[in-house]
């Protein structure tokens, strides 16, 4: 998984301090007794890692393509319904991928293209009384 390094004093920042080192410390749980478990899953070994030195803003950084493999790995893990922290880090993986996955809605122009305008010139009691700002023209 390629992420960009931590800053400093990055612990600090929100969804970092409790719920990343618990986040992670669920992850070593499940790797820890099958041997070569991070060679196999180097997605999850990083952001085993990751996740102590920077929480959840890790999957913020993430490639999209990374987050699906991470996604994949993840997939393949025995994780319990009761293991909270792993069900909190699947559902933050998955509403980042969620968030990202959304279609940005195209820019819509401020105004009408100059091909379709038509100008005309009114006069100013015409304005006015469009505007309902006056009575209407008196012939």
């Amino acid at each position: 998984m390629t992420l960009t390094p931590p800053t400093a004093g990055s612990n600090a920042r929100a969804g970092t301090s409790h719920e990343g080192l618990a986040m992670a410390a669920a992850l070593k749980a499940l790797l820890d007794p099958v041997a070569r478990s991070r060679q196999v899953l180097p997605h999850l070994a990083a952001l085993e890692l990751n996740l102590t030195q920077d929480g959840l803003a890790v999957l913020k950084r993430a490639s999209t393509k990374s987050l699906v493999k991470l996604g994949q790995e993840l997939a393949t893990l025995p994780v319990q319904p009761d293991n909270l922290p792993l069900q909190r880090l699947m559902s933050a993986l998955l509403d980042e991928l969620d968030r990202r996955a959304r279609p940005r809605p195209a820019p819509r122009p401020s105004f009408a293209a100059t091909d379709a305008l038509v100008v005309t010139e009114i006069t100013h009691s015409d304005f006015m009384a469009a505007g309902g700002m006056a009575g209407p023209k008196s012939r």
